[in-house]
């Protein structure tokens, strides 16, 4: 997607500190994700959000130099949010039986994906040059490090490439299950039979994982 030309190069430039600047900061996000609701992100200029906040160009400037920077902050402050309940989630699920957990968790991703799907999904479709999922704080990188907690949990001491090939396809199964489906939602899958079916697949695959390489590198006697 080309820039539109009234972008002037760069990115974020001052941090709002008082609160009537702190304001317009979230007046200008707020008018951007109504624009990026209704009309597409492609219909997001700075001049359309200026307007939409009810401030001026030069107004807007001050804080994002580009719409590229006003989309770049929306997607953290949406991510950030999740950082905390991540880590809750995790604290919460490792005493559960397995499949509950995977359960537990998948549902809690659902949840902060379907309610974030603007941010979160649409955005990174509408603008892949951005290359969000790949942003240190991507919701994607909070989950992965959410998962690869819980999954060195359940399947015990393992070699660090075991780990590594327990957690890819245990993301991979989760994440791009709950995004793909978002997408476009099958018309004979229910939210709770995603679940259940993640939850199966993978509470199976840990368990038989921890098998195999406890068969495979046995702890010295």
């Amino acid at each position: 997607m080309a820039s539109d030309p009234d972008e002037r190069g760069g990115g974020r430039r001052r941090t709002p500190r008082q609160r009537r600047s702190r304001a317009t900061v979230d007046w200008i996000k707020q008018a951007t994700l109504e624009i990026a609701a209704t009309e597409g992100f492609g219909a997001v200029t700075t001049v359309r959000v200026a307007e939409r906040a009810g401030v001026s160009v030069g107004s807007l400037y001050q804080y994002f130099a580009t719409r590229e920077a006003i989309l770049m902050a929306l997607y953290e402050d949406t991510s950030i949010r999740f950082a905390t309940s991540m880590r809750k989630l995790v604290g919460d699920v490792l005493e559960m039986p397995v499949e509950d957990a995977v359960r537990y968790g998948a549902t809690s991703i659902l949840a902060g994906y379907a309610q974030n799907k603007l941010v979160l999904l649409d955005l990174i479709d509408a603008m892949p040059e951005l290359h969000l999922e790949w942003h240190p704080v991507s919701y994607e990188n909070i989950v992965r490090g959410a998962v690869k907690a819980f999954v060195a949990n359940t399947i015990g001491s393992v070699t660090p490439s075991a780990l590594d090939r327990a957690v890819f396809f245990t993301e991979r199964v989760m994440m791009d299950s709950i995004r793909a489906y978002l997408r476009a939602p099958p018309p004979n899958l229910s939210k709770r039979a995603l679940i259940d079916d993640i939850a199966l697949m993978l509470g199976q695959y840990l368990a038989m994982f921890a098998t195999r390489e406890l068969r495979n590198n046995p702890s010295p006697a």
